[in-house]
């Protein structure tokens, strides 16, 4: 059926052009799209979900900070009844700079919400083809993509916990594989698309959800290192020590590109309440059961200590008895060239469901960072995605080189449409905002919207202010007068007359990347009180004032440094795919 045949040898990048048949294919991933978000569309309003109103509220101020120059989005100052939080600097941008774009064409909040979903759940069907297609053809793919797209967990996600940033980082998270595996099968060829394609969707990966691409970071290390292995059986040390070279140049590559994310998250993370998350994370007192891990029990509730959460964390049947029958195979060695592979993503699995469940605590203990994961269902994640892989490669190894006699084809159908039927009945939203709020800046000032947890406050706000900020200048020390003239995103200019040499605060929080500018001079201010405002010297007289947040030099140094980093990727990328094809064409 393929021209990737799984028992060939492995074939040059170039044959592996994608065709009519492909863009067909992936036709049918846009329609299972639609269909898996139809809910979304059919009723009226927002849905209800854990995140409730956050994400609109979060996308709302995203896009008014866009709007007001503010690039890339770090201060959130409509948040926290206007005493703003760096939220955009902590909490997964990717999802919101889509979004955003959706909303500044003109749609509205909501539409741009649902619009984005629509093409995140296509986006994560074409990666999971792209990457199991490479290795299994074009039938394995399409299945391996109908079983990622429409697992229960990206369902939960969805219409239950409403989380738009980790749906997003789903969606991306099966590009980083095939990036990488495209990028090991080229080696020696340095030139080709596959390592900026590969350090591209790392970069969106870990931009996406920062817990989800924590995950990613170990998977796709652990997939590194079985990639190492195979170059060492098929090419020996020359081969390895490239093999090694072109994933050091990924990683650097991909650092790189996420570096105006992930280098101030680091950097800035000391300045904030986030010890909170240490304090109260109880991830052991959320693994979920053996049961709850292979039987559907729906529910739009919360996940809470012990058995009866009101969440559902089931893998999926169908997922499950295609694992089965892919173990089966394998031990039946009837897997050809594919079988390591098969065996290999068995034992991904098998190794996140072991740490999904409450026997693994020893195992957690060993590793005082995995309290970041939150709670162990997390782990659905990998578990879905190497499941889906899994069936894949193992499907793939039952349909090539065989003739499409009717019986077989229609066996085939049945099963790329049993993913669809078993997530069927989860596809749908809870209780509904058939009315959805309206918002405004002003408005939204009035209001103490922040995370649960409050991780993202800076740390100098030992007591929070009792009323919405005014964004005024408050003297502290002196006397004086000042006119607001001017405001956009985290920028707000004053005309001061000052009688004396003072000391005056924003009201706003303090935080690094603040700045105040005096007749043209800038100054780092400081933070002032309890409430942590921001706070600076005036001198005496007639000034122009404007308040702005700069960021640090880190930030900028990092801004740059991702700015030139996916310039030079996209180049790179567009210049070996031209380059691929005129080889091809010849």
């Amino acid at each position: 059926m393929d021209g990737d045949v799984p028992n060939r040898p492995e074939q040059p990048l170039a044959s592996r052009r994608w065709t009519r048949r492909d863009a067909l294919l992936l036709s049918v991933l846009a329609a299972t799209a639609l269909y898996f978000t139809a809910s979304l569309w059919t009723q009226p309003g927002w849905f209800d979900s854990h995140e409730t109103i956050h994400q609109l509220t979060r996308l709302f101020v995203f896009s008014e900070a866009l709007r007001g120059g503010q690039f890339p989005v770090r201060w959130a100052d409509d948040l926290m009844a206007g005493w703003g939080i760096p939220f955009f600097n902590f909490y997964g941008p990717l999802a919101f700079y889509v979004a955003a774009c959706f909303h500044l064409l003109g749609l509205s909040l909501e539409e741009a919400w649902k619009t984005e979903f629509v093409v995140m759940t296509w986006l994560a069907g074409v990666g999971m083809y792209g990457f199991v297609r490479a290795r299994g053809g074009r039938a394995a793919g399409l299945l391996a993509a109908l079983l990622y797209q429409f697992a229960p967990y990206h369902a939960l996600t969805l219409f239950v916990r409403g989380n738009a940033a980790e749906f997003a980082a789903l969606s991306v998270w099966p590009f980083a594989f095939w990036g990488v595996d495209a990028a090991l099968r080229a080696v020696p060829r340095w030139r080709g698309p596959a390592i900026p394609a590969a350090a591209l969707a790392i970069g969106a990966l870990a931009c996406a959800h920062t817990l989800t691409a924590y995950m990613g970071a170990w998977n796709l290390a652990a997939f590194g290192v079985v990639g190492l292995v195979f170059a060492w059986r098929g090419g020996g040390a020359p081969r390895l020590a490239r093999s090694a070279a072109v994933l050091g140049a990924i990683a650097v590559a991909a650092f790189a590109v996420s570096a105006f994310y992930t280098l101030p998250v680091v950097a800035d993370l000391p300045h904030t309440n986030s010890h909170v998350l240490h304090e109260r994370t109880r991830f052991h007192e959320h693994y979920p059961t053996l049961r709850q891990l292979l039987w559907p029990h729906w529910g739009h509730g919360l996940s809470v200590p012990g058995p009866d959460d009101g969440m559902d964390f089931h893998v999926g049947l169908v997922l499950c008895a295609g694992l089965l029958a892919a173990g089966v195979l394998a031990a039946r060695r009837g897997a050809g060239s594919l079988r390591p592979w098969i065996l290999a993503g068995l034992l991904a699995t098998a190794a996140h469901l072991f740490l999904l469940l409450e026997i693994s605590r020893p195992v957690w203990s060993l590793f005082p960072g995995s309290a970041y994961l939150q709670f162990p269902w997390r782990l659905l994640i990998p578990t879905t995605f190497w499941a889906s892989v899994t069936v894949g490669w193992a499907a793939a190894t039952l349909v090539h080189d065989r003739p499409w006699t009717r019986p077989r084809l229609a066996i085939a159908l049945v099963l790329l449409v049993l993913p669809i039927l078993g997530s069927a009945p989860f596809l749908k939203t809870g209780t509904r905002l058939y009315e959805t709020p309206v918002y405004e800046s002003d408005r939204l000032r009035q209001f103490m919207i922040d995370t649960a947890e409050g991780e993202y406050r800076p740390r100098w706000v030992q007591d929070f202010p009792p009323q919405p900020s005014a964004r005024r200048l408050v003297w502290i020390e002196g006397t004086g007068r000042a006119e607001l003239v001017e405001l956009a995103s985290a920028r707000y200019r004053f005309e001061v007359e000052n009688a004396t040499d003072s000391l005056v605060a924003f009201e706003s929080f303090h935080f690094p990347g603040w700045s105040f500018r005096i007749d043209g001079t800038w100054t780092e201010p400081f933070p002032h009180g309890a409430w942590g405002w921001m706070a600076c010297e005036i001198p005496a007289g007639a000034r122009e004032v404007v308040v702005a947040f700069r960021g640090t030099v880190l930030h900028r140094t990092a801004n740059a440094l991702t700015a030139l980093s996916i310039l030079g990727m996209l180049g790179w990328l567009a210049v070996a795919t031209v380059r691929e094809r005129r080889a091809v064409r010849s």
